[in-house]
C-alpha cells in the first residue's frame, strides 16, 4: 500500500519540489520517480518495509539540478523512509548547501522569469520530464575564480551555472542566502535561461565566442568583468549581460512578493534608476547598462509594447546583439509597426 512521507531541509524548512527515486519493489531493478510538493510531502507508491524503503533524494527541482566534483555528478542523498515519517534528509553541510542553492534558484525563477513567456510554466523547458535531458545544472565551485555560465556544457549539452563559492559565503562560512548567493544566481540563471532557449548548434557557437571573450578579458582568471569597445564580441557580451541586469534588478523588488503588477511598478520606479546610475553617461550597443535600458525601459515603455512583450521578444528573437534585435523587430513587424517605431526610438536614445 502506498504511503506518504515529508522530507525536510531542517526542522522548519521543507524540501520543496525536489526529485526522489526509489525501486518499484525490494527486488525490482525498475525505478519510480516522484517530486515532493511545496510542503515537502511525497507519495511512495509501494508497501512500507520494516527496514524502510531506500530512496535517493536529488538536489534538483523543476528549474535547476545541482552537480559536483570533476565529473559534475548529480548531487543526491540516500536514505530509508517509513510511512508517515518526517525526515531531515541532507545531514552533511555541503549537501544542505546544495539543496538550499537549488531552492534559491527556483524562488528567483518563480518571482522573476516565470512572469514572462516562454518561461511561464513550472519547468522552464517543458520537455524536461524526469529524464532531465533539458535541465540547467548549477554547481558551487571552490576552484572557480568567478561565477559564470557555460552556455553548452559538454557533459550535458545544456547550460551549466558555476557559482564561485567564496563569493557567496559569509564570514562564518554559511551561505549568504538573501545577499550574494541570490545576486550571483539571479545573474547567472538569466544567462542559462536565455541560452537554454537556443538550439544546440547555436549554443555551441555562442559558447566559443562567449567563453573566449570571458577568458580574454580576464574574467576566468579573477579580474574585473570588462572588455574593450574594440573587442569583436563586445556587442554580444553587452546584449547577453543586459538580460542579467534586468533579471537581477527585477528580483530586487523581492519585498513585494510575486504580484507582477506591483513588482513591475517597483522595478520602473526604483530599479531603473539604479541601472541608470550604474551606467552613467555610457551609451551604445557595447554597454550592457545602455542595452538594458534601451530594451527594458525604452522599448518596454513604448505604447503597444510593454515589459512582458519586450522580454518575450528578447528571449525568443534568437538575436545576439542589439543591432540584430532591431533588424529582427523590423523583419517580424514591419517598418510601419509600433514595435519598430519603439525599437528605433530606443536605439536613437541609447546611441545604438
Amino acid at each position: 500500500m502506498a504511503f506518504n512521507v515529508r522530507l525536510m531541509l531542517n526542522e522548519i524548512t521543507p524540501l520543496r519540489r525536489i526529485q526522489v527515486r526509489y525501486p518499484k519493489s525490494r527486488i525490482s531493478v525498475n525505478n519510480i520517480y516522484a517530486r515532493t510538493d511545496n510542503n515537502g510531502r511525497v507519495r511512495i507508491d509501494r508497501d512500507d518495509d520494516p527496514r524502510g524503503v531506500e530512496v535517493e533524494v536529488y538536489a534538483n527541482n523543476p528549474v535547476v539540478g545541482a552537480v559536483s566534483g570533476a565529473l559534475n555528478a548529480q548531487v543526491s542523498v540516500m536514505t530509508r523512509l517509513h510511512a508517515g515519517e518526517e525526515m531531515i534528509v541532507p545531514r552533511r553541510a555541503k549537501d544542505r548547501d546544495n539543496f538550499r542553492m537549488v531552492e534559491v534558484a527556483r524562488d528567483i525563477y518563480n518571482r522573476t522569469c516565470r512572469h514572462f513567456s516562454p518561461f511561464m510554466a513550472e519547468f522552464p523547458f517543458p520537455t524536461v520530464g524526469e529524464n532531465l535531458t533539458r535541465q540547467i545544472r548549477i554547481k558551487l565551485d571552490s576552484p572557480s575564480s568567478t561565477s559564470f555560465t557555460d552556455p553548452h556544457a559538454p557533459q550535458f549539452d545544456y547550460p551549466l551555472i558555476h557559482i564561485k563559492e567564496n563569493q557567496v559565503r559569509l564570514a562564518d562560512g554559511t551561505l549568504d542566502l538573501d545577499g550574494q548567493l541570490r545576486r550571483h544566481i539571479s545573474s547567472e540563471l538569466a544567462h542559462a535561461l536565455h541560452f537554454g532557449t537556443m538550439n544546440g548548434a547555436k549554443r555551441r557557437a555562442v559558447r566559443l565566442r562567449y567563453l573566449a571573450t570571458l577568458i580574454s578579458s580576464g574574467v576566468l582568471d579573477g579580474f574585473d568583468f570588462s572588455w574593450s569597445d574594440g573587442d569583436p564580441d563586445a556587442r554580444l557580451m553587452a546584449f547577453v549581460e543586459a538580460f542579467d541586469l534586468f533579471v537581477d534588478h527585477f528580483d530586487q523588488t523581492l519585498a513585494v512578493g510575486t504580484n507582477y503588477n506591483v513588482r513591475r511598478a517597483n522595478f520602473n520606479a526604483d530599479e531603473i534608476a539604479s541601472i541608470v546610475t550604474a551606467t552613467g553617461t555610457a551609451t551604445g550597443p557595447r554597454t550592457p547598462g545602455a542595452v538594458c535600458l534601451a530594451l527594458f525601459r525604452d522599448y518596454a515603455g513604448a505604447p503597444g509594447v510593454g515589459l512582458k512583450t519586450a522580454v518575450t521578444h528578447y528571449v525568443t528573437s534568437g538575436s545576439l546583439t542589439f543591432p540584430d534585435f532591431r533588424r529582427w523587430v523590423r523583419r517580424n513587424f514591419g517598418e510601419a509597426s509600433a514595435e519598430f517605431a519603439a525599437i528605433d526610438a530606443a536605439a536613437t536614445a541609447g546611441g545604438m
